[in-house]
């Protein structure tokens, strides 16, 4: 049965380090626990905690003064001992399999475990772990004489046999991982070697005096561990991101953690930002990447932005854990250079002239709505031409259709040139144009109207029929285009070559 009994001994230097440490095993311990919703913390938070109390009950067995004394602290050792094996095998499938093992897998591991505990806590009845002969004092320490009993052997066994499972999976994760995240898989390895190197050399008595450095071992690996949560975050994004995004996408992907830091990016990101290289892992992502500012920042998302003469568009899509608990985000910049160019050429035939490259007949009335509105609204003056060229059609019979499409588009690139940064320009069909004139009443309009007629006489030796309305208050587009049409109409009956207004 367990006794708790006082060492006999003051606590010598390196007790009092192995209590420092194992304080500072509980403290991993605790925030391990903190992140239980990653599978890998959850079962690292209890290894810890195992290696903990055998850490710091070993700091008191070195004290003791008698086998009684010894007996007591090494019972209490077992009590995390024996679950060490159980929770770094359990701890590594949670790494590999980015979640939790099975019920019944977990079971299977901590039988043993249970099995142990119970012959450790009644071993001074039967003995069949260990037997304390004596205590010999060497120095401020007390190392224990001990005769092993056939249960102790099953238990080494159990622990090296486990020990080289956990080492397995390790391995098995490090050549299956992306050469960026092969030293975080070093990282766990080298915390497991930690205290397993030490144990095998005290089990051939290659220790001094038979004093066991596991528990040294174990400090070193929580500091292993330490900076792999902190600095590389082993248990928590880069695993999952792996998993669920880098061997399923084909974009460029960077991953980030809540606080935008990168934590993982694949080979076409890697290939489209220079600056981008192992060293970028863990730095704030706007420091590295300021370029994607822009576009995590507009309204509309998607963002979208420009790199290398390529159009991306950037999504920023949630990682979650399997209980829907967010780890971070993955960063999705999609090529589609090609499809903006389709949607711009879709957009060419729908808004414009396929011959003139002028805003087409039913964009020109629809921004004819929009500034019609606008100037009702404002009460801004608002004036529209309507033209068409004079004996057209003599041009078209004489000298062939090809010759007047030829003169229709030294029209209106005569019409771009010379009209003002705010005006309008559409072919209402055939070879009639419109022209909006916001902020122009018709004497104004008047004047734009005779020298565009006087332009097209002395570059394209043409004349033009124009019909001029400006509009009344109130009035709707229909309206104000049947008056143009109506000075349209008069100008030709008047001779041509002018400007009519119509009343």
């Amino acid at each position: 049965m367990m006794e708790l009994v006082l060492p006999g001994y003051p606590l010598g230097g390196v007790s009092w380090l192995l209590l420092c440490g194992a304080l500072l095993i509980f403290a991993l311990a605790f925030y391990a626990a903190r992140q239980r919703h990653y599978p890998v913390a959850y079962w690292l938070s209890w290894l810890m905690l195992s290696m903990g109390i055998y850490t710091g009950a070993y700091a008191f067995e070195l004290a003791c003064a008698t086998p009684r004394e010894a007996d007591a602290w090494i019972s209490i050792e077992y009590i995390g001992a024996s679950f060490i094996p159980a929770f770094a095998i359990l701890m590594a499938l949670s790494y590999r399999q980015h979640g939790r093992p099975s019920d019944g897998m977990v079971l299977a591991l901590l039988a043993p475990s249970f099995i142990t505990l119970a012959v450790a806590l009644s071993n001074s009845y039967h003995h069949l772990n260990l037997r304390v002969d004596d205590v010999l004092r060497v120095g401020s320490l007390s190392i224990s004489q001990l005769t092993l009993g056939p249960w102790y052997y099953l238990y080494m066994a159990y622990l090296n046999v486990a020990a080289i499972v956990t080492f397995s999976i390790y391995i098995h994760c490090w050549r299956m991982a992306h050469p960026q995240h092969r030293r975080q898989v070093l990282l766990i390895i080298a915390g497991l070697l930690a205290p397993w190197v030490p144990y095998l050399f005290f089990l051939f008595g290659a220790t001094p005096y038979q004093l066991d450095l596991s528990p040294a071992g174990f400090m070193v690996s929580a500091l292993l561990y330490f900076f792999g949560l902190f600095h590389h975050r082993v248990t928590t994004l880069a695993p999952i991101a792996r998993d669920l995004v880098f061997n399923q996408i084909s974009e460029a992907v960077l991953v980030v953690d809540n606080s935008l830091r990168i934590v993982d990016f694949n080979r076409t990101a890697d290939e489209l930002f220079e600056t981008l290289d192992t060293h970028s892992l863990g730095q704030p992502l706007l420091v590295e990447l300021p370029q994607l500012e822009a576009a995590l920042q507009q309204e509309k998302q998607p963002g979208q932005l420009w790199l290398a003469d390529r159009h991306y568009e950037l999504k920023l899509q949630p990682l979650c854990n399997h209980s829907e608990h967010p780890l971070g985000y993955s960063l999705l910049l999609r090529d589609i250079t090609r499809r903006h160019q389709l949607i711009e050429t879709l957009r060419q035939h729908a808004e414009y002239d396929s011959l003139t490259g002028l805003l087409n007949r039913r964009m020109i009335l629809h921004h004819l709505d929009e500034a019609i509105n606008l100037a009702n609204r404002r009460k801004n003056p608002f004036s529209l031409l309507l033209f068409d060229l004079d004996y057209f059609k003599q041009i078209n019979d004489n000298q062939g259709h090809q010759a007047g499409d030829q003169l229709l588009i030294k029209l209106s690139r005569l019409l771009q040139e010379h009209s003002r940064e705010q005006d309008q320009v559409g072919r209402y069909g055939g070879d009639e144009f419109i022209v909006l004139l916001p902020g122009c009443l018709s004497d104004e309009a008047r004047l734009i109207a005779e020298r565009i007629n006087q332009l097209c006489q002395q570059h394209l030796d043409i004349s033009l029929s124009m019909g001029l309305a400006t509009l009344r208050p109130g009035e709707e587009s229909s309206a104000l285009l049947q008056r143009a049409d109506v000075g349209l109409y008069q100008a030709k009956l008047a001779g041509r070559a002018q400007v009519a207004t119509a009343s």
